[in-house]
């Protein structure tokens, strides 16, 4: 399944530089949503490609109330390849599963653990190279989110102060629906660990460690790999990177108003409660594809400030209109 099925006279060009909405055509508890994609930039690599790919499916095997949403961030010289497949297969999994309709969260597991599976078999050299992957399948009112690697997604839900009607608005809460999968959690590293991996940061002349916590094989210096879950990566999954995904099932209320996905680099120097305040200005115009430019905008200024490069930059929000 291709993006363009669902909606197919809005269509994009062939290019990772897209940006999309649905408005104004009511799916479920999906009022309408926008994704987003920039590419990053490294000095001295003009040849750089975009190596993040989003998936948005409404209307799953023809039921108007089951949505798919994910954002995937490739990694290491075939990235873009790997999370352009995932885009292209996962989809097709998911509503060939004889589980959908039934029991969602078993479908979603098996669809991801399956096309980890048809990668493997693939031309595409995973040794180095793999992606993370951030999604959300809605059913009604239920939804499960599915995580694989750094990237996140997180709910804003409105608080509501029943005895200041005055202040009804105004107040945000921002729910995390995944964690990052680091190899430093403690669960994380006990299975590297026991798989025999070896967990270290960079370390400068001195032997001090510079940035984050890496994976690599217990006697040699590789992949290096900088988080504890994946589809693709070979020889990191030799030693306990692993492609299961880690599987949060959520009951959607009326005061939940919107959802964002993003890869790392939205939020590498973006804490969940900033995009929240980033895209409510957006929601209050009900503006979608605002809030993807002004989370685009945002993570490409914090980067230019704090990096000489800048990540490849993915958003996917969702606009909700959820009824008791």
């Amino acid at each position: 399944m291709t993006d363009s099925e669902p909606v197919k006279k809005y269509e994009p060009e062939k290019t990772h530089k897209r940006k999309f909405s649905l408005q104004n055509v009511k799916k479920g508890v999906i009022l309408k949503y926008s994704y987003k994609s920039k590419m990053g930039m490294i000095p001295g690599n003009p040849g750089k490609v975009n190596q993040d790919s989003y998936i948005a499916v409404s209307n799953i095997a023809g039921n108007p109330n089951l949505h798919f949403y994910a954002v995937c961030d490739g990694h290491g010289f075939f990235g873009r390849d790997v999370s352009t497949f995932i885009k292209k297969v996962l989809p097709q999994i998911l509503e060939n599963d004889r589980n959908l309709q039934t029991n969602p969260r078993k479908a979603l597991n098996n669809a991801i653990l399956r096309v980890s599976q048809e990668l493997a078999y693939s031309d595409i050299d995973i040794n180095f190279s793999g992606t993370t992957l951030i999604s959300v399948l809605i059913k009604g009112t239920t939804m499960w989110c599915a995580n694989v690697g750094d990237s996140r997604a997180l709910i804003a839900r409105q608080v509501i102060d029943p005895n200041k009607p005055e202040n009804t608005g105004r107040h945000w809460m921002s729910i995390a629906l995944s964690r990052d999968h680091k190899p430093d959690e403690p669960d994380e590293s006990q299975r590297i660990m026991q798989c025999g991996g070896r967990i270290e940061a960079y370390q400068d002349d001195q032997g001090n460690p510079l940035g984050p916590a890496r994976v690599w094989l217990r006697q040699q210096d590789l992949p290096g790999l900088a988080m504890s879950r994946s589809i693709g990566d070979a020889v990191a999954n030799s030693v306990g990177v692993i492609p299961e995904p880690e599987i949060l099932e959520f009951q959607l209320k009326p005061e939940d108003k919107f959802i964002v996905l993003g890869s790392d680099g939205v939020f590498e120097f973006i804490t969940n409660e900033e995009a929240v305040k980033i895209v409510v200005p957006y929601w209050k115009m009900d503006d979608v594809e605002g809030a993807c430019a002004g989370l685009e905008k945002e993570a490409n200024l914090r980067w230019t400030k704090e990096e000489e490069v800048i990540d490849d930059i993915t958003s996917v929000v969702l606009f909700l209109d959820v009824h008791k």
